[in-house]
């Protein structure tokens, strides 16, 4: 629904973020086609999920690059349901539209470091 709402009034939208739903197929989802491509989207999907699966996400993918869309896509090791991983990126993608820059991602911490 996110999706639907924002591409029917891109102009009304800074963006549009999904947590594991299918981006909206028919029902002129890209009547706005030109200031949808302005509008950044932001899909987080579990590669387990049933209702949301490997094989939609490629299909909507190369939708996505044929309508020129700007997509990030995030792929967990999850089933449908949501993640502090999931949190954590949205939070920082949120931030990124907010202030126009990227955030810093938490490194993993070295070997070397984790044994003192």
């Amino acid at each position: 629904m996110a999706f639907r709402l924002a591409l029917r009034n891109p102009h009304a939208f800074a963006g549009a973020l999904s947590v594991g739903g299918p981006f909206p197929l028919g029902k002129s989802a890209l009547t706005n086609l030109a200031r949808a491509r302005r509008l950044p989207l932001f899909i987080a999907q579990g590669r387990d999920a049933e209702n949301y699966t490997v094989d939609r996400i490629c299909e909507e993918l190369r939708l996505f690059h044929s309508a020129g869309l700007h997509v990030s896509l995030r792929q967990y090791p999850c089933g449908a349901e949501l993640t502090t991983k999931m949190l954590g990126d949205m939070d920082a993608w949120i931030m990124e539209q907010v202030t126009g820059q990227k955030m810093a991602s938490e490194e993993a911490p070295s070997p070397s470091s984790e044994r003192n």
